[in-house]
């Protein structure tokens, strides 16, 4: 049996695209929108956002089909 991951866990608040969109945002967008802003912008906690941009969590979409980084 496999590990539900992103949207496929049943407490996920975000969609693959909006993770997508708050990596862009943070990484992309000048000046870079504070981790606080895009938590209150997606409803989810600073905390989860920074563990989104600095892939900690969603990690699954930051993994290579070969399994590296």
């Amino acid at each position: 049996m496999s590990i539900a991951r992103g949207t496929r866990h049943g407490r996920a608040k975000l969609t693959t695209r909006q993770v997508q969109a708050i990596c862009r945002a943070y990484w992309l967008k000048t000046p870079r929108p504070s981790v606080r802003a895009l938590g209150a912008r997606y409803g989810v906690s600073h905390q989860q956002v920074w563990r989104i941009v600095h892939q900690a969590n969603w990690t699954h979409l930051w993994t290579r089909r070969d399994g590296t980084a």
